[in-house]
C-alpha cells in the first residue's frame, strides 16, 4: 500500500520524488521485522513462549503454553507452565481445567478432581471442565456419578464431541446399549476422524453379546478407520479390527491383526493383554467371533 501510495504521489508531483527511496528503505526494514515476527507466530507454542519471554507474572501465557504441550502430549511440561498459571492466578477456570486434565493424564486422579472441581466452581456451565471431571469420576469407578457428569456437560454444549465418546463408554458400563450406540454415533457426526469413538463403537458392534446390536460390516469399516487414524499401531485398535474381521467372518484378516496385535502387547511387556490375545486367536482359527461379556473401560 506504501508502495502504490508513494508512485501514484510521485507522479503527480515529480518534486517528491525523492521520498520513494526513503519509503523504499522503510519498506526493507518492516519486511526484516516482519520476517522474525514470522518466526514468533509460527505455532501456539513459539508464541506463548514468546510472551513469557517478553513479560513477568503472565498466567495467560503460561496457561496457553500448558494447554499447547498438552496437545502435543508434552505432559510434565505442560503442567509445569499450568501450575505456574494457577499459582499467579488461582481463579482462572481455563488454567485450572487444563491442569486437572494433566494431571488426569499422568493418573494422579485425586490431584486431577481438586483442580477439576475448583474450575468448576468459578464456572459452573464450563463444559470441557464438566467432561474432565466426568472422566476422573469414572476412572475412580464412580459410574453413576460420571454420567451425572457428562449429561451436564452436554446440557451446556450439545456439540463436543469427546464428551458424547466418554458418555457412550460410561453407559457401556451400566449395559445401556441403546444409549452407547446413540452417543457414540453423536460423537461421530459430530467428529467423523474421532478414533477413540470409531474403535470403541467397533468393539461394540462386533463383541457385544445380544446379535440384535452387533453389525460386523460396519464394525470393520469403524475400526479399519480407527486404525488408519491410530497410525495402524495401536495395540487397542489392532485387537478391535481382529474382532471385527470375525464379527464379519474373515477369519483370516481376523487371525493376521490379532497375531500382529500380539507382536505389539509382547513387544510392550503386556501379559494380560498377550494372554487375551492368544485366546482369542485360538477362537479366530477355529472359526468362532469373540464375545465380550465384560464391559470394557475406554
Amino acid at each position: 500500500m506504501v508502495a502504490w501510495g508513494c508512485a501514484a504521489l510521485a507522479a503527480t508531483a515529480p518534486g517528491l520524488r525523492v521520498i520513494v527511496p526513503g519509503a523504499a528503505l522503510w519498506l526493507a526494514l518492516c519486511a526484516g521485522r516482519a520476517h522474525s515476527q514470522v518466526r514468533v507466530w509460527q505455532d501456539s507454542e513459539s508464541l506463548w513462549r514468546h510472551a513469557l519471554a517478553c513479560t513477568v507474572d503472565n498466567e495467560l501465557a503460561h496457561a496457553n503454553l500448558g494447554n499447547a504441550l498438552l496437545k502435543r502430549g508434552q505432559v510434565d511440561e505442560a503442567i509445569t507452565h499450568l501450575e505456574a498459571a494457577v499459582k499467579i492466578e488461582p481463579n482462572y477456570a481455563d488454567a485450572q481445567n487444563g491442569l486437572g486434565y494433566a494431571l488426569l493424564q499422568r493418573g494422579q486422579i485425586e490431584d486431577a478432581i481438586r483442580h477439576l472441581r475448583k474450575a468448576l466452581e468459578l464456572s459452573p456451565r464450563y463444559a470441557p471442565a464438566r467432561n474432565n471431571y466426568g472422566m476422573a469420576l469414572l476412572r475412580k469407578g464412580q459410574t453413576d456419578e460420571a454420567i451425572e457428569q457428562f449429561e451436564a456437560a452436554l446440557e451446556s454444549d450439545a456439540a463436543q464431541a469427546d464428551t458424547h465418546s466418554n458418555l457412550g463408554a460410561a453407559l457401556l458400563r451400566k449395559g445401556r446399549i441403546e444409549g452407547v450406540l446413540k452417543h457414540y454415533e453423536r460423537a461421530l457426526a459430530l467428529k467423523p476422524d474421532h478414533a477413540g469413538a470409531c474403535n470403541n463403537l467397533a468393539w461394540v458392534l462386533a463383541t457385544f453379546p445380544d446379535a440384535a446390536f452387533r453389525n460386523g460390516s460396519r464394525a470393520v469399516e469403524l475400526a479399519e478407520r480407527a486404525n488408519r487414524l491410530s497410525g495402524g499401531a495401536s495395540l487397542t485398535v489392532l485387537r478391535t479390527l481382529a474382532a471385527a474381521y470375525a464379527e464379519a467372518g474373515r477369519f483370516a484378516e481376523a487371525i493376521a491383526m490379532a497375531q500382529q496385535a500380539l507382536a505389539v502387547a509382547e513387544a510392550q511387556n503386556n501379559s494380560a493383554w498377550a494372554n487375551a490375545l492368544r485366546n482369542e486367536l485360538q477362537l479366530y482359527a477355529a472359526h468362532q467371533p469373540l464375545r465380550d461379556t465384560v464391559v470394557r473401560s475406554p
